[in-house]
């Protein structure tokens, strides 16, 4: 079994047509890049249908179902593995994107940078703030506790950054 294993695989590369080829290469590589940066879905859908045209490419030129699904089955390992990567090393990030996205939804008739407000929640790079009467989650490499002064540094898209400020007392 390993040994016919072995031989589908070495078919399937040494026949691989370097069309087929960049264009599934080109298309996990978008689906990677939506993985740790979100752009709403354009790099992941962009890169699926680079990759479906890719392996369908492969088929036709190839015309085996045992490759299809081969190449399928790698191709999903290769996604499973970039993902686990991703989890470890940028886990907060992804968790809160959703959460990200609110911010885009408020209207701001206003600059947000500069705006002074409190921490609702104890950072650990990232938490939620209340700023001029907004509710917002932002992002901070300071460690700010729940209740401290902070101001809005940066606004970069929907992501808000801010820096602890010790609260005057008037």
């Amino acid at each position: 079994m390993i040994s016919a294993l072995h031989n589908e695989i070495s078919r399937l590369f040494s026949d691989l047509s370097l069309v087929a080829a960049l264009m599934a290469a080109a298309g996990f590589c978008l689906i990677a890049v939506e993985l740790f940066q979100s752009t709403r879905s354009v790099a992941s859908f962009c890169g699926a249908l680079l990759s479906v045209a890719g392996i369908t490419l492969e088929i036709i030129c190839d015309g085996t179902e045992g490759t299809f699904f081969l190449a399928v089955e790698l191709y999903s390992l290769a996604l499973y593995v970039v993902h686990i990567i991703m989890l470890r090393f940028c886990k907060r990030d992804w968790l809160m994107q959703s959460a990200y996205l609110n911010v885009s939804h408020v209207e701001v008739d206003r600059p947000l940078v500069g705006l002074t407000g409190v921490a609702e929640t104890d950072f650990d790079g990232f938490g939620r703030i209340m700023a001029d009467g907004l509710h917002l989650f932002a992002a901070s490499d300071e460690d700010i506790k729940a209740g401290d002064g902070i101001r809005i540094t940066k606004v970069v898209g929907d992501k808000v950054f801010v820096a602890g400020e010790s609260l005057k007392k008037d």
